[in-house]
């Protein structure tokens, strides 16, 4: 297609333990997403809902699963945030009252390398942050780290086949969440007369952490 044909923004909420593609095969899509970014597609993938155990059907792993496609280094992988406790409430909750889901996917890729715009959070996360065992992970440093982003992903209510469904709780609803916020930014940069796309966001995304 034309570039002006592509959408501004995708989301993917599908994901797999990277052990399962073929190291060709996810290269190959992942080289597609960077086409994708390059001309001017906004790519978000959930980070998955099994914590670091990959899909979650591996319950014999002995090792951390990786999970593709968020651990291409071409898209921007969203993570899960979580409310505090489970009270409803009259009171908003603010930004500081967010913490991070306990299911969320994450962790480093056993195929892709550490990209250049992540080299140093990567760094400051193995220097700083309380990990577990090396053996478990790819610990090197010189991996792709995920998720990039994280955003609320409890207790959505949703539609499907005309029927409502509440309580639907998982990345797969935080990275359609995250994706609504890069298309109402795109809106505003094509109201002020600007070009709407963002394209390829991790480079923008990490060297303005404050910008969210």
């Amino acid at each position: 297609q034309d570039d002006a044909a592509l959408p501004h923004v995708i989301t993917i909420s599908y994901g797999d333990d990277e052990w399962s593609l073929s190291p060709e095969y996810a290269r190959r899509v992942s080289a597609e997403f960077a086409s994708l970014g390059a001309r001017g597609v906004s790519i978000l993938a959930a980070s998955g809902d099994s914590g670091v155990g990959g899909d979650g059907t591996d319950d014999n792993c002995t090792r951390f699963l990786p999970t593709f496609p968020a651990s291409s280094p071409w898209v921007t992988a969203v993570g899960g945030a979580s409310f505090p406790h489970d009270e409803v409430t009259d009171e908003a909750y603010t930004l500081q009252d967010e913490v991070a889901w306990a299911s969320s996917g994450g962790g480093f890729s056993d195929l892709f390398p550490v990209p250049a715009y992540q080299n140093d959070s990567v760094h400051s996360y193995l220097k700083d942050a309380l990990l577990p065992p090396a053996d478990l992970y790819n610990s090197t440093g010189a991996s792709r780290g995920y998720p990039d982003v994280s955003t609320q992903s409890l207790k959505f209510v949703v539609t499907a086949n005309g029927l409502g469904y509440s309580g639907v709780s998982g990345t797969s609803a935080a990275a359609p969440t995250f994706a609504g916020i890069v298309s109402l930014l795109s809106s505003r940069r094509l109201a002020a007369g600007k070009e709407p796309r963002l394209g390829f966001l991790n480079p923008l995304l990490y060297a303005n952490p404050d910008g969210l």
